[in-house]
């Protein structure tokens, strides 16, 4: 059976921080279980078909834009297209964020409407 997470081609530090991230503990509506557990039961169930990297467009806020002057409004949109956010994806195309770290070693194949990461 295929795994979600390779970890060949990692160096030491980067399982390191791998692990930390995988082993970190969340609550979910059925229970309390780390975060690799989870990913890996909906991998093993089908569920996650993809990984995108997006933007940080989604944090967009027009209030904020419109309090701006021309200059931190342009900083601003730099700020919100120079920052990256990493999911995993089910097939109606609803994500999971996750750390780079996990995004990178996840055995999924990239997004068509995916961004480069």
């Amino acid at each position: 059976m295929t795994k979600l997470i390779r970890h060949d081609g990692l160096s030491a530090l980067q399982i390191g921080r791998l692990t930390a991230c995988l082993e970190r503990k969340f609550r979910f509506s059925d229970g309390v279980r780390t975060l690799g557990a989870d990913l890996e039961a909906r991998f093993a169930r089908g569920e996650l078909v993809s990984k995108k990297a997006s933007n940080g467009m989604i944090a967009y806020n027009r209030q904020t834009f419109n309090r701006m002057n021309n200059n931190e409004q342009a900083a601003y949109m730099r700020r919100l297209e120079a920052k990256r956010y990493y999911w995993l994806e089910d097939a109606e195309g609803t994500g999971h964020a996750v750390a780079k770290v996990i995004f990178d070693a996840a055995n999924l194949p990239l997004a068509l409407h995916s961004i480069a990461a």
